[in-house]
């Protein structure tokens, strides 16, 4: 499944510890969190390479743990990914994308899409501000006087839905993009609401290549 994601010149290696401690977590979450990192990898090699993927065992102390934000002391699989490329390739690829810089506002209430979705635009170039829910977006687009080439928002979050926070955010910024993001298939998404206010939208899950293409439409048809 992984190879059919990049083009024929990438290899795509495992290497996994045989002694990885055993883990409770989401393997839908997991499986769409490596996706999203082999997929971003991969347009970081326009001229081939290999994307090493990991795991290991690592033990966080009360010292070790300030470095990894929302974190406790204790033990944790960690997943690598590591990338080899053409040497000559390799400064003209530290930032593959179109970012440079711009701004974005990322709300999204579950903190494992939003911390994976902030670090790979963030590779890409942009300057992602992290909101956990409507108030606190409302809140980050008011101290940075609306400053954002971008929105990007969940849909259904519990409080403030997307569609209320972009009301709330349009009052002062009629004319600021939103890209909405949901996983829900059903009325919950509201979609004649954001058919209706002529809003992009994206389904969950995701791969980054569409997430990229989607935003960089958004900001340009604002422009």
């Amino acid at each position: 499944m992984l190879h059919s994601m990049v083009s024929e010149d990438i290899s795509i290696e495992r290497v996994q510890s045989h002694d990885l401690w055993k883990i409770e977590a989401d393997s839908t979450r997991v499986e769409q969190v490596i996706t999203n990192l082999i997929v971003n990898s991969s347009y970081a090699m326009p001229n081939g390479g290999k994307v090493t993927l990991g795991t290991k065992n690592v033990t966080l102390t009360l010292e070790t743990v300030p470095s990894v934000q929302g974190t406790e002391p204790g033990n944790f699989v960690c997943p690598t990914v590591s990338l080899s490329m053409p040497v000559a390739e390799v400064q003209s690829t530290q930032r593959a994308a179109g970012g440079e810089g711009r701004r974005i506002l990322l709300v999204e209430d579950d903190e494992w899409v939003r911390r994976s979705t902030a670090m790979l635009l963030t590779q890409y170039g942009y300057t992602v501000f992290e909101a956990s829910g409507g108030d606190m977006g409302i809140d980050l687009f008011s101290k940075e006087a609306g400053e954002f080439a971008l929105v990007l928002s969940d849909v259904v979050m519990p409080g403030m839905s997307g569609l209320e926070l972009v009301v709330r955010l349009r009052e002062t910024k009629p004319s600021i993009p939103v890209l909405f993001m949901s996983g829900y298939v059903d009325n919950k998404a509201h979609f004649e609401q954001i058919k209706e206010g002529g809003f992009v939208y994206i389904q969950k899950p995701y791969d980054m290549y569409d997430l990229l293409r989607s935003i960089e439409n958004g900001i340009d048809g604002a422009s």
